[in-house]
Parts: structure tokens; C-alpha cells; sequence
């Protein structure tokens, strides 16, 4: 067994374990999946089915004991889980991974007992009724290497997601939203100033210690900033970030594609520079009524903002040409919109959406060839599925949906459902 071993990997190929862990090579080194469990749910418990994995050749599977082929089977393998956490509540909502595979995690915590760790940038629960945490991990989620608190005696990620990213250069951003008028903003960044309403968004970078805070602004208006946040960076590492407002002055940029306030709530762009001392673009994006959110963005190799999400507004803008420029019943329609990298211009933008009261997309990724994937869900029976796709049935609830497009937004190649009748949700992809 071992000689087999051995000569699966020289060759490459998957290996078994003698403790049921499967070995998979890669160009980072081999990654051990956990042995797997199965189970079936059965009247709110869980009967468990015996499983394990199967080779053939360079392909893998399970094999499975007897199971009840009329319930559906869960197999979960796992590289490795753990707890984070103290005596209040966590709720993490950010991940990024580092060059050298450290994991970066982030949320929102209650707990004034969370496992700092000595030298970290700041080791005290500063109040009010949140905090921000950031949590570096090894890549085997064996060692807790550095974990801080971030924020000020107010409310701090209250009602929003908390954003991070690990860029290239040793840095570590992070984005939520705030209620602290002594938010730890460092002298020289682009706003050092609470603007007042009923919160603020933030931008924090560190180093990848968490030792050092390197940089903090504020970013927002008089009124309220809500909601998800996300952040990207572009070829240059300028920084991108996207959120929800009703602030009629948010700060916009002269000669950005809209300056102008659309009304209730608006979606914004904004860009940074890495030093997050200058905002080098900002722009609303939305309609007359309330814009949900622009919960997913990447940056692709034009360096084209790519942003995916939801709006209640008939007349959020749509461009010639796109699959879609109509706007489905009175609800939120799940929307793709780009713009080019100083946020000047809306190169192309589409509704992919039903009738129902909620489609919203969550992710965005790309391919190789540049085609556009999104990931959400749909409360829509007549959500704009694609012949052949896997699924064209809606199964009730939300369900999950998958699409994918030409990178000019022109024509949807493919789209399906895929869930249960019950909740299925896509926040990630």
C-alpha cells in the first residue's frame, strides 16, 4: 500500500491515507481532505450512511453503505474547521487568503473576551454595542497567528457585512460600517472626519501582522450608509468599493458617471488610492426608488468594475444592446453593471431577473475568456433560465441561481435554478 502510495504521487495522482484522508496534489503542495461523513435527515435527525473515498486512477469518489434513496444524502469532506470566537456573539462575514496562505477573517463581535493576540494592533473591546474583528490564521487553520479589534465606542459593522481583502503587497484592507465618531482614522487619509447620520462607512488597511495600522478613513455623507460592502483592487492596487447610501452628498468626483443623488437609496462606486489619502473616483449608480444593494465586484484584466446586485428602480440604467433593459414586475430585479476603471463611464449594464418581489445576485466571477458568471438567488418561477441548463424548474421559496454571460453583457449563455423547495441562498462564489 505504501509503494502504491508513493507511485500515485510521483505521478501525480490522488492518494488514499491509511486513516481515510485523501490526498490531492497541487501547485502549492498536496491538500488532505478530511474522511468524509454522510448522513440523511430524517424526521429533524440525522441517520448516518457509511462513506469513504474511492480511486480510479486520477479520479476520486465515495463509496456509500445503504441509504434511503428517496431522502437526499449529504457527504461533507472538510481541509479543516475550527471555532473562533469568546462569550458574546460573532458573526463573520469576510474572507480573504494571502499569498502565502495565511487565512484573514473578519466579522462583527459582542465579545469583549476574544483571543487577541499579544502585540496586535488593538487588544481592547472598545464598547458600544459591536466591534470589528480581523483574524489571521495558517493555512491549516492550526494557529491563531494574530487577531485584533477595530473600532471606536459606537456601533461598529451594526447592520452591514464586514469587507476584507489581502492584496498583493503585504496589506490587508477592510471595510464595514461605523457608528464612531472616534473611529481610529490616521492623520493624512482622505476623511478623518464622522460626517454625522446614522452611520459611516469605513476603510482600514493593516499590515499583515495586524500590528500596524497603516491607514483609516472615513467615506460618506450626512444621512445613513447601509448594508454589504465589498472591496477590489485593480492592476495598480488603487482600491474599490462599493456599498449603499442615502446620503444625498456622498462624495462623488468631478466627471464620474453620475454626481447626482437618484433618490431613496443609492448604490456608489468608489476609488482609492492605496494610500486611502485620495479618492481618486466615486459615483452613484441607481434609480428613483431604493437601489438594494451591489452585493458582488471584481475587477477584470481591462481593469473593467464589474458590480452584481438588486434594485427597486424601473429606471435604473440599462445600456443599448445588453441582454435585458426591461424591468420585471414592481419587486427588486437582480442587475450586472461595468464601468471602466475611473468610473467615467457605464459600459454596458442589464436586468437578469423574474416578476417576484426579490432576485438578487451575491457574486461575480470571470473565466479565462472574460465571460461573466453570477451567483444569487431568486424568489421568480419565471427567473430567465437557458435551454439544456440543469434545472429550469423553480422548486419554491428562494432558490438558488446560477448564470453566466458574454463579457459585454450582450447574451445570457446559461442559467439555472438549483435548490429544494425550501431556502436555498448563493452568497459566495
Amino acid at each position: 500500500a505504501c509503494a502504491d502510495a508513493a507511485l500515485r504521487r510521483a505521478k501525480g495522482m490522488p492518494v488514499l491515507r491509511a486513516d481515510g484522508q485523501l490526498a490531492i496534489p497541487t501547485e502549492l503542495g498536496e491538500i488532505a481532505f478530511t474522511a468524509p461523513i454522510a448522513y440523511q435527515e430524517r424526521d429533524g435527525r440525522r441517520e448516518p450512511v457509511q462513506v469513504a473515498y474511492a480511486l480510479d486512477g486520477d479520479r476520486y469518489g465515495f463509496t456509500l453503505g445503504e441509504y434511503d434513496r428517496s431522502l437526499p444524502l449529504l457527504i461533507d469532506p472538510l481541509l479543516a474547521s475550527t471555532f473562533i470566537g469568546g462569550s458574546g456573539t460573532e458573526d463573520g462575514s469576510g474572507l480573504s487568503i494571502d499569498n502565502a496562505g495565511n487565512v484573514y477573517v473578519c466579522g462583527v463581535t459582542t465579545s469583549g473576551d476574544l483571543p487577541t493576540t499579544p502585540g496586535a494592533f488593538d487588544t481592547s473591546y472598545s464598547g458600544g454595542a459591536n466591534d470589528i474583528y480581523v483574524a489571521k490564521l495558517d493555512s491549516g487553520l492550526t494557529s491563531l497567528l494574530a487577531l485584533t479589534f477595530v473600532g471606536g465606542a459606537g456601533d461598529d459593522g451594526a447592520g452591514s457585512g464586514v469587507g476584507i481583502l489581502a492584496d498583493n503587497n503585504g496589506h490587508v484592507y477592510v471595510m464595514s460600517r461605523t457608528e464612531s465618531a472616534d473611529f481610529p482614522a490616521t492623520p493624512g487619509s482622505y476623511d478623518t472626519t464622522y460626517n454625522g447620520g446614522l452611520g459611516d462607512y469605513f476603510v482600514a488597511k493593516f499590515d499583515v501582522s495586524l500590528t500596524n495600522l497603516v491607514a483609516a478613513t472615513y467615506i460618506g455623507g450626512s444621512d445613513e450608509e447601509v448594508n454589504s460592502v465589498v472591496i477590489a483592487t485593480d492592476n495598480a492596487t488603487n482600491l474599490f468599493v462599493v456599498g449603499q447610501t442615502y446620503s444625498s452628498d456622498f462624495p462623488t468626483t468631478p466627471g464620474a458617471y453620475d454626481t447626482a443623488f437618484n433618490g431613496d437609496c443609492d448604490n456608489f462606486v468608489s476609488k482609492l488610492d492605496p494610500s486611502l489619502s485620495n479618492l481618486l473616483a466615486s459615483t452613484f449608480i441607481g434609480g428613483s426608488l431604493n437601489d438594494g444593494v451591489i452585493a458582488g465586484m471584481m475587477i477584470d484584466r481591462s481593469n473593467r468594475v464589474i458590480v452584481v446586485g438588486s434594485t427597486k428602480s424601473s429606471d435604473y440604467p440599462t445600456t443599448p444592446g445588453v441582454y435585458d433593459r426591461t424591468f420585471k414586475g414592481s419587486g427588486f430585479n437582480a442587475a450586472i453593471s461595468i464601468m471602466d476603471d475611473m468610473l467615467t463611464n457605464l459600459l454596458a449594464s442589464t436586468f437578469l431577473s423574474g416578476t417576484s418581489v426579490q432576485d438578487n445576485f451575491h457574486s461575480v466571477a470571470l473565466d479565462s475568456q472574460g465571460n461573466i458568471y453570477v451567483a444569487g438567488f431568486a424568489y421568480s418561477a419565471d427567473f430567465p433560465t437557458t435551454p439544456g441548463a440543469y434545472d429550469r424548474t423553480f422548486a419554491g421559496g428562494f432558490a438558488s441561481v446560477f448564470a453566466k454571460l458574454t463579457p459585454d453583457l450582450t447574451n445570457l449563455i446559461a442559467a439555472t435554478y438549483i435548490g429544494g423547495p425550501g431556502e436555498d441562498r448563493v452568497y459566495l462564489l
